[in-house]
Order: structure tokens, then sequence, then C-alpha cells
């Protein structure tokens, strides 16, 4: 697990920085994110030289009660983002998400599909993929 503190904009790999997986809550001083998750979507970001745009990372609990409580996102109570073991991304590149889905299922067994993003998460032992409408 990698730790560190909002306002930190350092670096995790070549390609992803901190501020990119830091919840969006703005309020919460504590980030984390799993070294795996961080590898692999590096992994798949070098498949799309266009790149990767990651719309959520970490989760404080706060803001995952939040975004349950909202009505305006499908998202369950216990949710990998806290545990910061997940992330929603899409291709920088429009209208290429069934590769992107393709690439994806090489490196992650938990994948939550939407018409221009994925939820790729490090649960592992069974595939998992879903649909939002």
């Amino acid at each position: 697990m990698i730790f560190w503190t909002r306002g930190d904009t350092g670096q995790l790999t070549t390609n992803f920085s901190k501020p990119e997986f830091t919840c969006q809550c703005g309020k919460c001083e504590n980030q984390q994110v799993d070294a795996d998750l961080v590898m692999k979507l590096e992994i798949l970001r070098n498949s799309f030289p266009d790149g990767i745009r990651i719309t959520s990372g970490y989760r404080c609990p706060e803001h995952q009660a939040a975004l349950l409580g909202s009505g305006n996102y499908q998202t369950v109570q216990y949710s990998q983002h806290v545990l910061g073991k997940a992330a929603d991304c899409k291709p920088v590149k429009e209208g290429v998400i069934k590769e992107f889905e393709t690439e994806a299922a090489k490196l992650f067994e938990a994948i939550g599909v939407a018409s221009t993003w994925l939820h790729l998460d490090l649960r592992t032992g069974k595939e998992r993929r879903w649909y939002y409408k």
C-alpha cells in the first residue's frame, strides 16, 4: 500500500501521479492506493498511447457514504475504492472502450463496464463483470 497526504503532487509511476488517485471529497487528509493496482494500471496504460484518465481513485469512508446517499451514483456501501484497491478510469481517446475492456481483462478479474469508462479492482478468485446503466 502507498500512503500520502492531500496536496502531495508526487508521481506513483511514470504515467500516474498521486493527485489522480486522491479522494475527490476535498476534505480528508490521508490518502492510499494499493501498489499492485497502480502497477496494473501502468501496464494497461502502456497499451493506450493517448493515455488513461483516472476519474475516481481512493475514496475516504465519508465520501463513499455521501455517494451512497446521493442517489446519483451506482455505488455500494463496501467499496474497493475505500480500501485503495479500485479505480474508475477511461481511455483518453474516445471510441475505444471495447478495446480498453479487452486489455483490462488481461490484468483484472473484477471489471464494471459503463459506456465510456471502467471500474477496475483487485478482487480475485473469480471473474466478476457487471454493467452500469
